[in-house]
């Protein structure tokens, strides 16, 4: 005679049931049409900028073939990338045109910053304070 299983849960709950309510769909956000991480290293880079325009290191740079003059047009190339992006973000036509011509200044600007970085680290490799505003690493030893 074959044995009967015996359960120990007499009345056990019901499975769930499939047909519960769907999770309410996630608000969808709008892609930007230009890279955010551009427009914070645009942020970032206006501020290295100005710190290499204080009285008090231009000097630095001028030693280091950065006159100030060539600074400042390094600010207003920054700004003038910034305003870019704003059209950008603003405007319905001409995005491609517009992204293009941002994404040149971004490279001419990324090579004139790397110049103001590299002057920065070669003058100031031990002051901390000083590095932090130009956005290099405090612990790193010149290579």
């Amino acid at each position: 005679m074959p044995e009967l299983e015996s359960n120990p849960n007499p009345n056990p709950s019901p499975a769930p049931s499939s047909s519960t309510a769907p999770e309410p769909a996630k608000p969808k956000h709008a892609r930007s049409p230009i890279n955010q991480a551009w427009i914070q290293e645009l942020s970032d880079d206006g501020e290295v900028v100005r710190s290499a325009l204080k009285p008090a290191y231009t000097p630095v740079f001028e030693k280091g073939d950065l006159p100030a003059a060539k600074l400042t047009v390094l600010a207003n190339d920054i700004a003038a990338a910034q305003k870019l992006a704003a059209q950008v973000a603003q405007s319905t036509t001409g995005k491609q045109d517009t992204t293009q011509t941002e994404v040149a200044s971004m490279d001419k600007l990324i090579g004139l910053l790397k110049s103001v970085q590299k002057r920065a680290k070669q003058k100031y490799k031990a002051n901390a304070g000083i590095r932090a505003e130009f956005k290099l690493a405090a612990d790193r030893a010149m290579q």
